[in-house]
């Protein structure tokens, strides 16, 4: 007799977590820098919110 499968339980759902926790790290770093950067030619807001992804992201996959 074979057990029942479960379509959504917290085991399938874990993996997918960080990623919308990292999603939505990203959006407030983004909002951010904008906000605080509205002064600024766009070139420089592009840089420095290049910057700040490339440093989460890293620091998100430990290898900073």
């Amino acid at each position: 007799m074979e057990e029942p499968v479960q379509i959504l339980n917290l085991e399938t759902l874990l993996p997918a977590a960080p990623i919308f926790i990292l999603l939505i790290i990203f959006v407030v770093i983004s909002l951010v820098v904008v906000i605080m950067t509205r002064k600024l030619p766009k070139q420089v807001t592009l840089l420095i919110l290049g910057v700040s992804w490339t440093i989460g992201l890293m620091w998100w996959m430990n290898t900073l």
